[in-house]
């Protein structure tokens, strides 16, 4: 651990000398209002309110850590519509550690949109949870909000602060931490933060390398305007470690695919793209995983204007599904469809995308107990409201008909 330590103090660089003393000085002179939610369909609200009720009701005993982790899921999707609100209303709602990391999250949400009076009153509510989680055998869930509050303080500039937040929090949950660290670096340091990163490759330690090649698709934003930087971080971020689990590996190229739309970059966004379909020909991952990163890069390649490419690409992973369906546990076939049927509302097909929502619904019926049929309701509703399908009153009625018939047996 404190060999990590040191390497990733390395890779950080200059970054702990950013100071954001504006920061400092808005937060000092603004009062701290209530968060206020964005203007949302009245639609995706509800959806969001079914999906916390029905996971809401399951019973804490003997389902508390599938009860939180689901509520947190949709809090992050509250994040995701700009919600803030709503989401610290559901997040106060969590009983368990989790409610800490909601907390956090949100506190990082307030920085990025301009709320830093809000900031310090929810890191201490983050801070308050991971104290009492301190004696918990499971350090990691700990580490995972300490880890975002030390985010949030080096942003703030509190360079010092943040260096404790994170002294001995586990590789495995730093990546977000050494990822804004980059981003804050002095440029000048660039040279130093490359040779960090090859070191820590070298190395060979898995959590560390992952984190290592996140801060390059980090830097791949950062200086996507610098066409020297840009292919160094880029050859590293695709092809400098190629025994990471294919999963993480598409991962950063979906990561990379969407920093390449945001910058504009249309032909380089297809051929990451090209490169994550010579991964897809490496079965490596459950089918239900495997296909929802096919929906992933189906709707990507929507968005790189590719549509006909997408829709063939997500209607051949529903096929795919039907064809593996009896291989797939009941329980995870929800995690197949609800991306793909996503993807299909990105692509213009609202009535295929209907009728894979529908599928899934269904899907989440087979099993006779309400704890996983809930999780299948949220994951749907989730998904709705994330990529703002609207359902049609029929599919609202099943939706409520599903909420209402849950109950015993948990």
């Amino acid at each position: 651990m404190r060999s990590y330590l040191g390497s990733s103090c390395r890779l950080l660089g200059a970054a702990f000398c950013v100071f954001l003393g504006s920061a400092e000085v808005r937060a000092q002179e603004t009062a701290s209002k209530p968060l206020v939610d964005q203007p949302l369909a009245q639609s995706r609200r509800e959806l969001l309110q079914l999906a916390f009720d029905a996971v809401s009701a399951m019973p804490t005993k003997p389902h508390a850590k599938n009860r939180s982790r689901a509520q947190e899921t949709v809090v992050a999707a509250c994040l995701k519509l700009e919600q803030p609100r709503l989401a610290q209303d559901y997040a106060e709602r969590i009983d368990d550690w989790r409610r800490g990391v909601c907390l956090a999250d949100l506190a990082l949400y307030c920085l990025d949109h301009g709320r830093i009076d809000a900031v310090q009153g929810l890191l201490a509510a983050a801070d308050v949870v991971a104290e009492q989680s301190k004696s918990d055998t499971q350090s990691w869930r700990r580490d995972r909000i300490r880890a975002r509050i030390g985010q949030a303080h080096l942003r703030l500039g509190k360079n010092q602060q943040a260096r404790e937040y994170v002294a001995g929090v586990a590789p495995a949950d730093l990546g977000a931490f050494d990822g804004a660290a980059a981003r804050l670096a002095d440029p000048a340091d660039f040279a130093g933060q490359i040779k960090a990163i090859d070191a820590v490759i070298a190395a060979g330690n898995f959590e560390p390398i992952r984190n290592a090649l996140q801060v390059c698709v980090d830097l791949y934003e950062r200086y996507h305007g610098d066409e020297d930087r840009r292919e160094q971080v880029e050859s590293r971020a695709l092809n400098a470690y190629d025994r990471l689990p294919i999963a993480v590996r598409l991962d950063l190229i979906a990561q990379m695919v969407g920093v390449a739309l945001r910058k504009q970059d249309e032909a380089s966004a297809r051929r990451f793209l090209d490169r994550a379909d010579t991964l897809f020909q490496q079965p490596a991952m459950p089918t239900e995983d495997e296909l929802a990163a096919r929906a992933r890069f189906a709707s990507l390649r929507g968005k790189a204007g590719q549509v006909e490419l997408g829709r063939k690409a997500a209607t051949a992973a529903v096929a795919r599904f039907y064809s593996e369906r009896e291989r797939i546990v009941d329980i995870d076939r929800g995690i197949a469809l609800r991306p793909l049927a996503a993807a299909f509302v990105e692509l213009g097909d609202l009535t295929e995308a209907r009728r894979v929502f529908l599928a899934a619904l269904e899907e989440g019926l087979h099993n006779p107990n309400s704890r996983p049929r809930a999780e299948d309701l949220a994951g749907v509703c989730v998904t709705m409201a994330v990529c703002g399908y609207e359902p049609d009153a029929e599919l609202r009625a099943r939706l409520e008909q599903i909420k209402k018939g849950l109950g015993n047996p948990w």
